[in-house]
């Protein structure tokens, strides 16, 4: 079970840290320079807020790992770590956001495993600047037999 809960968080703040939800072309631009967000995973969430970004939607951004990892908790007992500062891509058009290369790793009993997805597509709600992501496959990418093969979860990012 922890080893599963670890997948799951990973799948999660992979999925998380990265997109979601459908939206409307014409939503303005929120202040710039920061997002909040959530993965939820086999019935656990983890969440951070206040993380830096490089601009605002709808212009590229990348989301600061450093920042979010600051302040990211989840619900069990697992550690959670974005690897890399993803970049995102707003398509206003058609109301989605893409990132690529996500990748994140999740520490639970000692053991660290790592997942990544190479690209996350997110639809915007509304007119807002939230875009949220189901059922997002993470695949596992290092840390031994211990850890799970994938992990699928949901994710929510919204900026500000």
């Amino acid at each position: 079970m922890t080893r599963l809960r670890a997948a799951l968080t990973a799948t999660v703040l992979t999925a998380s840290a990265l997109a979601g939800g459908l939206g409307v072309a014409s939503a303005a631009p929120e202040r710039p320079g920061g997002a909040d967000g959530s993965l939820t995973a086999a019935g656990e969430t983890c969440r951070f807020g206040g993380a830096r970004t490089s601009g605002r939607p709808p212009s590229a951004l990348t989301l600061d790992a450093a920042s979010v990892n600051r302040t990211i908790r989840c619900s069990g007992g697992a550690r959670v770590r974005l690897d890399r500062s993803p970049r995102f891509l707003f398509h206003d058009g058609s109301g989605r956001a893409t990132v690529r290369n996500v990748r994140v790793s999740v520490t639970a009993m000692g053991v660290t495993c790592t997942y990544a997805t190479p690209r996350l597509t997110a639809g915007r709600q509304g007119g807002s600047r939230t875009y949220v992501a189901r059922g997002v496959r993470v695949a596992n990418v290092g840390g031994g037999f211990l850890c799970p093969g994938s992990a699928t979860a949901d994710v929510r990012f919204s900026f500000r």
